[in-house]
């Protein structure tokens, strides 16, 4: 806990984190009583206007796992995936949107090729956030990793997963404790691996990919969620709605 956390916090009427388990080791370190509530990084259903649903996507001859971010590096975990691909009976893509780190992109280029995967490692520039939801579209699977066991890659949930919702793709999660507590409200939608064991994802994915109807049931399931529920505007009532509770509670 920082010096302004512990000196404010306890004059907050409530707060918010990114996901379940973050709100409540929030709680715990800060003994806090004030109301909270988690508070998902998802886009807005506009985003996705003019995208066909799953189910009336042309099929895809060569599936692919889609991660974006800021920059390209070690955070993305791709050395993982080709590691996984590499052992994998059934072909893969990996393709990775971002600013590279050029070093990094180098010795993974070197892996692939080592690999035999040259041709299945696609590197992409950044592009605007509000295309985010369409060119996620155009994947089979988004890849929500997180790096580590550090506590805070453990709790939390990057915006990579709700855009991958809300395009209707399969979800691929690192198997975190934010995660963990996620999985059940997005059933059937996505699979949670362990990101030290490349043969269990291999085997995961292969077994997947392997009946194209599955993969296009979890895509349906996420496109769904996305609609019911992790959208942005069934997410900013609720924030509007405590503000609103905290300025008139202090009035």
């Amino acid at each position: 806990m920082g010096i302004v956390e512990q000196r404010h916090f306890a004059q907050a009427a409530f707060f918010y984190s990114m996901s379940e388990p973050a709100v409540e080791r929030t709680r715990h370190l800060t003994g806090s009583k004030a109301p909270a509530f988690t508070l998902h990084n998802c886009p807005s259903l506009d985003e996705r206007r003019k995208l066909n649903a799953p189910q009336d996507r042309p099929a895809i001859q060569l599936p692919s796992l889609y991660w974006f971010g800021q920059t390209i590096g070690p955070h993305s975990c791709a050395e993982t995936m080709l590691q996984a691909m590499g052992q994998m009976r059934r072909p893969l893509r990996l393709v990775l949107r971002g600013n590279s780190i050029p070093e990094y992109v180098v010795a993974l280029r070197r892996t692939a090729s080592a690999l035999g995967l040259a041709d299945r490692l696609k590197i992409e520039s950044r592009a605007h956030p509000e295309e985010m939801v369409r060119l996620a579209a155009e994947h089979a699977f988004s890849l929500g990793s997180q790096p580590s066991q550090t506590l805070f890659h453990q709790l939390a949930i990057g915006n990579k997963v709700f855009t991958g919702l809300m395009a209707g793709t399969a979800l691929l999660l690192t198997d975190t404790t934010a995660h963990r507590a996620l999985a059940p409200e997005i059933a059937g939608a996505a699979l949670l691996y362990r990101e030290d064991d490349p043969p269990g994802l291999a085997a995961m994915l292969d077994e997947v990919i392997a009946v194209p109807e599955r993969v296009r049931t979890m895509q349906k399931a996420a496109w769904d969620y996305a609609a019911a529920r992790f959208n942005w505007e069934a997410e900013s009532p609720r924030l509007v709605e405590v503000v609103a509770w905290a300025l008139g509670a202090s009035c």
